[in-house]
């Protein structure tokens, strides 16, 4: 069950350079073209330019559809397009299709290839979407579910995909010419006005991200990649792999000079252990930067950059696999210097990478086919499906299998959800507001309202339930009563919300139950040869750190915590002696802390002493027990917190049961 004390636990770490190698590996040919990176462009020119632009997008955009005709041989790396010669990887007859590398549609047709993850794979053109996932037969083209006739997969180190179904899939036309000879035509649309950045891109000159206010020229090499699900980390490459570039923006409100950023730039690469091989702080151009050009331990060049403008630091990371020595990157210099810290509004060349509008961002996971929209200046883990803002909101998606027996069900899953409140929560800190049914993708589930306050205030919670095919989907969303528009995020939340049924089936087998739901009395036997002891541990407790052999103990529940901490050498007496001193002296001092009782008492067949307080923290008012004693060398020490307003008979049974299990080994 999602709690608002669980909102700092998710966070997401996003490395730079991730996932080159895996990059060149599936994105390779044997292409070795040389990318067309753009003429040197000055501030001044790219400030005449972004006017040119500007005044471009005041009048109505010509376009004209141009027909293309990709012609290609099973066995041969020689391709054209509309007669003009294209270097490809040979198609290849495998299982029966012809099987093409996935970079000639690029090639041919401009069109749009993403890497997402690990195994997916997404090509866009025009209006179609198809999506294909490597060593697999199944694959969504404009969101319909299809099998294809073989699997996407590498062969002699190229990512070769389909050609029937793939071309099919974009809306191109397929002909058999002869004996293994195939022309693909396919009408493309085409911008009549000059590219005004002197590079040539897939419709676009400038790519970038208005959400995070930064553009950079479009060559027509590259391919983007999937990046950070906040969308602070955009990835890029190219079909020979030999490029590749990342952009990052990081919030930084303290304004930075050229020499800062050279440190940052600096401290960046050696915590990557890199050779730095040329280093300058760059304060003339008209947005001052540092660079560095180093090798990495693998002997690949990198140009790492870093620009401040807008309280945010943006760093750029290049490489070029052909680079020898550091003068090599030289070449790459016009590409680099095209980065802007700005985002051109209402400008048809400018390919945006933000799906940020009315302030909410596209998130999900493609695994469990949930999709939706949660403020883009929330915290997002698209691989737990955790989104939240500290202090502000929080949504979670969680998805498990349907309980067997009776437990199925809708109905029974509202009951066991307002057993749990029950449970949790004493009369006074809960309230069930509202119940009422809710379709989301076309499944009819429940929407269930309730409020609940732990002392410091009431948290406005809703829940949608929907229970298909096998698997329930609990969607909650929590906020703070202060937050004035919180219902109001909740409709827009809400109304993006979409979910592909089909996708978990296909994906996963038994999820197992949601443990929060899970009878309280049932417990886990846990133990310790180690620290010689062994407990039974509640199954809807929540480890937070539970190697039993190496480290401290601590479990988290609604509103509790429970640890057990061991040392050898470590005299009791001591310990006691020192609890003690404390709590007299805060007890006399701190009106919010008071010791209710110190009691010498047997437990597990030892001496101990035990101390019960209670306190009040941000409004938060809980009690504490905490026990103390030794045995043979080793001194342990016994945790329980419980919030007073959960501080119910089921949960305090508990906690009683779980002490009560306690045992010493030999």
């Amino acid at each position: 069950m999602l709690t608002w004390e669980r909102e700092n636990s998710h966070r997401r770490q996003w490395m730079k350079k991730a996932g080159v190698a895996l990059l060149a590996l599936c994105l390779m040919t044997p292409l070795m073209m040389t990318a067309a990176w753009g003429d040197s462009v000055t501030d001044e020119q790219y400030e005449q330019q972004e006017q040119t632009k500007q005044e471009q997008t005041k009048q109505e955009q010509q376009t004209k559809r141009e027909q293309r005709l990709l012609a290609i041989q099973t066995g041969s790396s020689k391709a054209t397009v509309n007669g003009e010669s294209l270097g490809i990887a040979k198609p290849v007859i495998h299982q029966g299709a012809v099987m093409v590398p996935l970079g000639v549609f690029k090639q041919a047709f401009g069109s749009e290839i993403r890497l997402e993850g690990n195994n997916r794979i997404r090509i866009l053109q025009g209006p179609h979407n198809i999506v294909l996932v490597m060593d697999s037969k199944t694959a969504w083209i404009d969101g319909q579910k299809v099998e294809l006739s073989v699997a996407p997969t590498m062969i002699s180190d190229t990512l070769m995909v389909p050609l029937r179904q793939v071309a099919s899939g974009m809306g191109a036309k397929l002909s058999a010419i002869g004996s293994g000879a195939y022309t693909v035509s396919l009408n493309v649309v085409v911008k009549e006005q000059p590219d005004p950045s002197g590079m040539e891109g897939p419709g676009s000159s400038r790519i970038g991200n208005s959400y995070y206010t930064w553009s950079i020229n479009y060559p027509s090499w590259m391919m983007i990649i999937q990046g950070a699900s906040d969308e602070s980390a955009s990835y890029f490459t190219d079909p020979t792999g030999r490029y590749y570039l990342e952009v990052h923006a990081l919030n930084q409100t303290v304004p930075l000079n050229a020499e800062d950023l050279l440190e940052i730039v600096i401290s960046d690469v050696k915590e990557s252990r890199e050779t730095i091989l040329h280093r300058e702080a760059v304060s003339s151009a008209s947005v001052a930067y540092a660079r560095a050009v180093t090798r990495d331990m693998d002997g690949l060049l990198w140009e790492t950059r870093a620009y401040y403008a807008n309280d945010r630091v943006y760093m750029l990371y290049f490489s070029d696999a052909n680079a020898e020595h550091y003068t090599d990157m030289n070449t790459h210099a016009a590409f680099l210097n095209s980065f802007r810290p700005s985002f051109p509004a209402v400008d048809p060349h400018v390919k945006d990478l933000s799906s940020v509008v009315d302030g909410l961002m596209d998130v999900g996971n493609d695994e469990y086919g949930v999709y939706l929209s949660v403020p883009a200046d929330w915290n997002m883990n698209d691989e737990e499906m955790m989104y939240f803002k500290q202090k502000e909101g929080i949504l979670a998606v969680t998805v498990t299998s349907v309980p067997k027996g009776a437990r199925s069900g809708i109905t029974s899953w509202v009951d066991e959800i307002k057993k749990w409140y029950a449970e949790s929560f004493v009369e006074d800190a809960y309230k069930m507001t509202g119940q009422s049914p809710i379709e989301i993708s076309g499944v009819e589930g429940q929407l269930l309202e309730l409020q609940y306050n732990s002392g410091n205030g009431w948290i406005y919670t809703y829940q949608i339930l929907i229970e298909h095919n096998g698997y329930r989907y609990h969607i909650e969303y929590a906020y703070p009563e202060r937050i004035e528009d919180g219902a109001g995020l909740w409709e827009k939340m809400l109304d993006s919300i979409d979910i592909d049924y089909d996708r978990v089936p296909d994906q996963f087998g038994d999820l197992g139950e949601d443990n929060t739901l899970v009878d309280k009395t049932k417990m886990s036997t846990k133990s310790s040869s180690a620290y010689r002891y062994h407990i039974d541990i509640p199954l809807y407790w929540t480890p937070i750190s539970d190697r039993f052999e190496q480290s401290d103990i601590q479990y988290s529940f609604m509103g509790g915590n429970f640890e057990i901490m061991a040392r050898w050498n470590s005299p009791a007496d001591r310990i006691i002696q020192e609890m003690k001193r404390y709590y007299t002296e805060a007890n006399a001092s701190n009106s919010k802390l008071k010791l209710l009782s110190v009691e010498n008492i047997t437990f597990a067949g030892a001496s101990a002493v035990s101390f019960t307080t209670h306190q009040e923290k941000d409004g938060v008012g809980f009690t504490t027990r905490e026990i103390v004693f030794e045995n043979k060398g080793i001194t342990y020490m016994i945790v329980a917190e419980l919030n007073d307003a959960n501080a119910t008979k089921e949960q305090t049974d508990v906690i009683e049961r779980t002490l009560a299990s306690f045992g010493l080994t030999k």
